[in-house]
């Protein structure tokens, strides 16, 4: 059975445009905590809220197309230092 979600308190615009933001921000600042922290400011939700929005998109994909931030393939992120990281956990090396 498919799990369905209510619709929350903020429109989905809202949270697609929150989490492009962050991962924009998180390549200028080199922390994704000062990028959602920033990004909530900006948009009213708090830092816990985006930041669970950041984490679903990394764990579902996007819903959106992420080339716009990263040529290539849709769950990799660019750092300040220009590379382009892969998200995947097969890639993680911590």
């Amino acid at each position: 059975m498919t799990e369905q979600r209510r619709p929350g308190r903020y429109p989905a615009e809202m949270r697609d445009r929150a989490v492009r933001m962050v991962f924009e921000a998180e390549r200028h600042t080199g922390s994704q905590w000062e990028a959602i922290c920033s990004v909530a400011d900006k948009l009213g939700p708090t830092p816990e809220t985006v930041r669970k929005w950041v984490r679903r998109v990394e764990i579902d994909g996007p819903p959106f197309e992420m080339g716009q931030l990263a040529s290539g393939d849709a769950r990799a992120d660019l750092t300040c230092d220009g590379n382009a990281h892969d998200l995947s956990p097969a890639s993680a090396s911590c």
